[in-house]
């Protein structure tokens, strides 16, 4: 990829890795006769038609403890949204090994004919099914060691306040009017939230988003700080347990 750059040190079981993406722009074309030809305006208008994108990040692993930790990651979309994360994850190179053992890969659905398409769609399934609860199984030894991440609008900029601009403008509702709807959807998103975890996790979120949403050049924290490293599983449950952000420490 033109304008990807990184580079890496050893220092006997540690590997250091550094990357950095320069400016890399995308262009949405104006193609006719597609979804988003009618709305390319208000995206020109908005600055939206051609968006910029650049970071850097310094990631090192441990061969020996199997830890990964990721610091100062750093993205900016279009000059208008910053993000900075830090976080450890261990276990990833057990998690691979583990999926590896299994030789299954993601299967493939190949029908040979009309003849055959029930018991190809179901041989496919099966596969899916085996390949699915190996990987469950290999990314509960992944575990959470610490997370810090800030998402930062610019005010002067805001990719936010572009964002509702161009929603107005393709919708006809006020700015006001969308921010003051997707404030009310955070703000009961708790009542309607049809779990314990999303209701935890919007509870967690909410007074956050609603403040990042509603005024330019906010930051959006997200921290978790687990008092011992907690697998990602505890995030997507199980076959007979619901997830949970409890041991997370958020």
């Amino acid at each position: 990829m033109e304008g990807f750059e990184a580079d890496s040190e050893v220092d006997g079981v540690e590997t250091t890795l550094r990357s950095v993406l320069a400016p890399m722009t995308l262009t949405i074309k104006d193609a006719a006769r597609t979804p988003i030809a009618p709305y390319m305006e208000a995206l020109r208008s908005h600055g939206l038609d051609v968006i910029t994108l650049k970071g850097s990040q310094t990631m090192t692993m441990n061969e020996r403890t199997d830890r990964m930790s990721v610091t100062d990651a750093r993205i900016e979309i279009d000059e208008g949204l910053r993000t900075r994360c830090d976080y450890t994850l261990q276990g990833v190179n057990a998690a691979a090994k583990s999926l590896k053992d299994t030789g299954l890969t993601p299967p493939e659905l190949n029908i040979g004919s009309d003849e055959t398409r029930e018991v190809d769609i179901d041989a496919y399934i099966d596969a899916l099914d085996a390949y699915n609860a190996a990987q469950m199984e290999a990314n509960a030894m992944i575990k959470i060691a610490g997370l810090s991440c800030d998402v930062q609008d610019v005010a002067e900029n805001s990719l936010v306040e572009r964002g509702y601009a161009v929603a107005s403008e393709i919708t006809g509702s006020p700015v006001g009017v969308l921010k003051g709807s997707a404030k009310t959807a955070i703000a009961i998103g708790s009542l309607m939230a049809p779990s314990q975890f999303e209701r935890d996790v919007m509870d967690t979120l909410g007074s956050g988003l609603i403040d990042f949403i509603d005024t330019p050049g906010q930051t959006l924290r997200l921290r978790m700080a687990p008092t011992e490293p907690v697998s990602i599983s505890t995030l997507t449950g199980g076959p007979e347990e619901e997830p949970t952000i409890a041991p997370l420490n958020m």
